[in-house]
Protein backbone atom coordinates (compact mmCIF):
# COMPACT_ATOMS: atom_id res chain seq x y z
CA UNK A 1 0.00 0.00 0.00
CA UNK A 2 2.00 3.14 -1.35
CA UNK A 3 0.45 6.37 0.51
CA UNK A 4 1.01 10.16 -1.08
CA UNK A 5 3.19 12.24 0.53
CA UNK A 6 2.18 15.58 2.07
CA UNK A 7 1.94 18.64 0.33
CA UNK A 8 3.01 21.69 1.96
CA UNK A 9 3.10 25.12 2.39
CA UNK A 10 5.07 27.49 4.68
CA UNK A 11 4.60 31.26 4.38
CA UNK A 12 5.60 34.01 6.84
CA UNK A 13 2.09 36.06 7.78
CA UNK A 14 3.29 39.58 9.32
CA UNK A 15 1.15 39.16 12.58
CA UNK A 16 1.58 38.22 15.71
CA UNK A 17 1.41 34.28 16.55
CA UNK A 18 -1.47 34.51 18.32
CA UNK A 19 -3.35 36.79 16.28
CA UNK A 20 -2.43 34.80 12.92
CA UNK A 21 -3.45 31.31 15.03
CA UNK A 22 -6.66 32.72 16.00
CA UNK A 23 -7.74 34.36 12.67
CA UNK A 24 -7.16 30.61 10.69
CA UNK A 25 -8.25 28.45 13.28
CA UNK A 26 -11.20 30.35 15.05
CA UNK A 27 -10.11 28.79 18.10
CA UNK A 28 -9.70 31.62 20.61
CA UNK A 29 -7.64 31.67 24.26
CA UNK A 30 -8.95 32.23 27.90
CA UNK A 31 -12.40 30.52 28.46
CA UNK A 32 -14.91 29.14 26.22
CA UNK A 33 -14.01 28.71 22.92
CA UNK A 34 -15.66 30.75 19.71
CA UNK A 35 -18.35 27.91 18.53
CA UNK A 36 -19.74 30.44 16.34
CA UNK A 37 -16.59 31.10 14.79
CA UNK A 38 -15.79 27.35 14.69
CA UNK A 39 -19.40 26.13 13.54
CA UNK A 40 -18.88 29.23 10.86
CA UNK A 41 -15.71 27.48 9.40
CA UNK A 42 -16.02 23.51 10.18
CA UNK A 43 -19.98 23.10 10.18
CA UNK A 44 -22.68 21.69 13.64
CA UNK A 45 -20.21 21.03 16.32
CA UNK A 46 -21.51 17.29 17.66
CA UNK A 47 -19.44 16.82 20.44
CA UNK A 48 -16.40 18.24 22.71
CA UNK A 49 -14.12 16.99 24.68
CA UNK A 50 -11.19 19.46 26.26
CA UNK A 51 -9.26 20.54 23.26
CA UNK A 52 -11.02 18.17 20.66
CA UNK A 53 -14.11 19.40 18.80
CA UNK A 54 -16.18 17.56 16.25
CA UNK A 55 -17.63 19.17 13.57
CA UNK A 56 -20.18 17.31 10.96
CA UNK A 57 -20.16 19.55 7.95
CA UNK A 58 -22.35 21.45 6.18
CA UNK A 59 -23.46 19.76 3.40
CA UNK A 60 -23.54 16.11 2.62
CA UNK A 61 -20.04 16.11 0.51
CA UNK A 62 -18.47 17.70 3.42
CA UNK A 63 -16.67 15.63 6.44
CA UNK A 64 -17.25 15.06 9.91
CA UNK A 65 -14.27 16.88 11.43
CA UNK A 66 -12.17 15.95 14.42
CA UNK A 67 -10.18 19.18 15.18
CA UNK A 68 -7.62 19.23 18.11
CA UNK A 69 -6.81 22.59 19.14
CA UNK A 70 -3.49 23.39 21.08
CA UNK A 71 -3.67 27.47 21.25
CA UNK A 72 -1.72 29.14 19.70
CA UNK A 73 0.80 26.85 18.19
CA UNK A 74 -0.89 24.04 16.43
CA UNK A 75 -4.36 22.73 15.05
CA UNK A 76 -4.96 18.55 13.67
CA UNK A 77 -8.14 18.40 11.28
CA UNK A 78 -8.91 15.06 10.62
CA UNK A 79 -11.81 13.79 8.52
CA UNK A 80 -13.64 11.36 9.83
CA UNK A 81 -14.67 8.25 7.67
CA UNK A 82 -13.65 10.64 4.38
CA UNK A 83 -11.18 10.01 1.63
CA UNK A 84 -10.47 14.13 2.26
CA UNK A 85 -6.71 14.62 3.63
CA UNK A 86 -5.88 15.13 6.76
CA UNK A 87 -5.01 19.02 7.77
CA UNK A 88 -2.44 19.88 10.37
CA UNK A 89 -1.44 23.80 11.11
CA UNK A 90 1.77 24.53 13.13
CA UNK A 91 2.29 28.30 14.38
CA UNK A 92 6.01 29.18 15.18
CA UNK A 93 6.90 33.00 16.17
CA UNK A 94 9.62 34.72 13.87
CA UNK A 95 10.76 38.24 14.56
CA UNK A 96 8.08 40.23 14.35
CA UNK A 97 5.65 37.90 11.80
CA UNK A 98 4.48 33.94 12.55
CA UNK A 99 5.89 31.20 10.67
CA UNK A 100 3.10 29.45 9.47
CA UNK A 101 3.27 25.78 8.08
CA UNK A 102 -0.25 23.88 6.41
CA UNK A 103 0.24 20.37 5.56
CA UNK A 104 -2.40 18.31 3.81
CA UNK A 105 -2.00 14.72 4.45
CA UNK A 106 -3.83 12.70 1.52
CA UNK A 107 -5.41 9.05 2.50
CA UNK A 108 -5.20 7.94 -1.16
CA UNK A 109 -3.49 4.97 -1.92
CA UNK A 110 -2.39 3.16 -5.41
CA UNK A 111 -3.29 4.75 -8.59
CA UNK A 112 -5.41 7.23 -6.81
CA UNK A 113 -2.44 8.25 -5.13
CA UNK A 114 -0.93 9.35 -8.25
CA UNK A 115 -3.60 10.46 -9.75
CA UNK A 116 -4.41 13.14 -6.84
CA UNK A 117 -0.16 14.02 -6.89
CA UNK A 118 -0.71 15.24 -10.48
CA UNK A 119 -3.75 16.87 -9.97
CA UNK A 120 -2.36 18.83 -7.17
CA UNK A 121 0.98 19.13 -9.22
CA UNK A 122 -1.27 20.45 -12.07
CA UNK A 123 -3.82 22.69 -10.43
CA UNK A 124 -4.21 22.12 -6.85
CA UNK A 125 -0.99 23.92 -5.85
CA UNK A 126 -2.32 27.44 -7.38
CA UNK A 127 -5.95 26.94 -6.18
CA UNK A 128 -4.82 25.73 -2.15
CA UNK A 129 -2.93 28.78 -2.22
CA UNK A 130 -5.33 31.14 -3.25
CA UNK A 131 -8.18 29.55 -1.31
CA UNK A 132 -6.24 29.04 2.07
CA UNK A 133 -2.85 31.07 2.38
CA UNK A 134 -3.73 34.28 0.27
CA UNK A 135 -6.38 35.62 2.45
CA UNK A 136 -4.81 34.87 5.52
CA UNK A 137 -1.70 37.07 3.95
CA UNK A 138 -4.16 39.53 2.64
CA UNK A 139 -5.87 40.40 6.28
CA UNK A 140 -2.27 40.91 8.09
CA UNK A 141 -0.85 42.58 5.07
CA UNK A 142 -4.01 45.23 4.87
CA UNK A 143 -3.83 45.42 8.56
CA UNK A 144 -0.21 46.34 8.98
CA UNK A 145 -0.01 48.34 5.83
CA UNK A 146 -3.43 50.44 7.42
CA UNK A 147 -1.83 50.73 10.95
CA UNK A 148 1.19 52.45 9.16
CA UNK A 149 -0.06 54.78 7.49
CA UNK A 150 -2.67 55.90 10.18
CA UNK A 151 0.53 56.34 12.50
CA UNK A 152 2.14 58.27 9.36
CA UNK A 153 -0.62 60.32 8.98
CA UNK A 154 -0.51 60.71 12.72
CA UNK A 155 3.05 61.88 13.37
CA UNK A 156 2.87 64.34 10.11
CA UNK A 157 0.11 66.10 12.05
CA UNK A 158 2.40 66.37 15.01
CA UNK A 159 5.24 67.76 13.26
CA UNK A 160 3.10 70.52 11.40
Amino acid sequence: MTHMPAYKFQISVPGPLEQVYEHVTGFTDGGLANLKSLEGKHGELVEQEGETYVFKGASEDDPTWRCEYEHPRRRVMRAHESKWADRIDLFESSDDSTLWTVEWQPKATGIQAYTQWLGYHIRGKTHLYAEVILPVITHFRDRTTTRHRTMSRRNRRRRQ
